[in-house]
């Protein structure tokens, strides 16, 4: 049986703040093989929230490291895990339930009784940036960057086995929202590179896979850009490229 926990908190303050800050990390493990790494260097206040749970043959591990900002962690891992979250930045979120002073609840859950691990990489940089993550099953992978402006948010949710999301935004008030339902083998590649796209009226864009092993890939570089791709059934195929502003991609598969 072995568990590792590393907690590294770091207070940063002036002499007239001191320590008005109250800067939290609160770590529960349960089972065998446990690793969590907690490094905290704040000027303003992070929390961290970890939960791994681990009862079978395999290894959990959690690796958060925040740095500035108002930022906060909460995550939750049941059996054969593994998780990074790197944050720098200010009101910065991810992996993250019930984030202070939003209203919302956003639980970032990697489910898996055995088998293959689920794979969790965060990585959010500058500010207002935010991330949700649901993995239940067996193999999925979720890799998100978010590398500046304002107002980004992605929102992932994967149930069922083998599925693969691969997020990248960069620029301002970006959005994207994911599920892959079903039987699994899904894949899921958005690149984003600019300001205001995936945007329509309400503010939503989206990809929605249902079934088996269906592909999609956007890439769009520009302003004001809008994607809906749904799939459904088995191994359908959306490739989506736009470079420019103003422009609207829906896509609707079905077998």
């Amino acid at each position: 049986m072995k568990k590792i926990l590393t907690l590294l908190v770091a207070f940063l303050f002036t002499a007239g703040l001191a320590f008005a800050q109250n800067n939290d990390a609160n770590v529960t493990q349960t089972g065998n093989t446990n690793e969590a790494q907690i490094d905290q260097v704040v000027s303003i206040g992070a929390t961290v929230n970890l939960s791994q749970t681990e009862n079978g043959s395999g290894s959990s591990f959690a690796d958060i490291d925040q740095t500035g900002g108002a930022n906060f962690v909460n995550l939750e891992q049941i059996g054969n895990n593994s998780a990074t979250i790197d944050q720098d930045g200010k009101h910065t979120v991810a992996g993250f339930s019930s984030a202070p002073g939003t209203g919302l609840d956003y639980p970032a859950i990697q489910e898996n009784t055995g088998g293959d691990q689920n794979v969790l990489n965060i990585t959010q940089r500058n500010n207002f940036s935010q991330v949700r993550v649901d993995q239940i099953g067996s193999g999925n992978s979720i890799d998100v960057y978010q590398g500046g402006g304002i107002s980004n948010v992605a929102r992932l949710n994967q149930l069922g086995d083998n599925n693969i999301m691969d997020v990248s935004l960069n620029g301002s008030i970006n959005r994207v929202e994911i599920q892959q339902l079903g039987v699994g083998g899904h894949t899921a590649n958005v690149d984003i590179v600019g300001e205001a796209n995936n945007m329509t009226s309400t503010g939503s864009s989206y990809i929605y896979q249902d079934g088996q092993g269906h592909t999609s890939d956007v890439m769009i570089t520009g302003d004001a850009n809008y994607y809906n791709i749904y799939q459904t059934g088995v191994s359908n195929t959306a490739n989506v490229t736009v470079n420019g502003s103003g422009n609207t991609a829906l896509i609707t598969q079905s077998n």
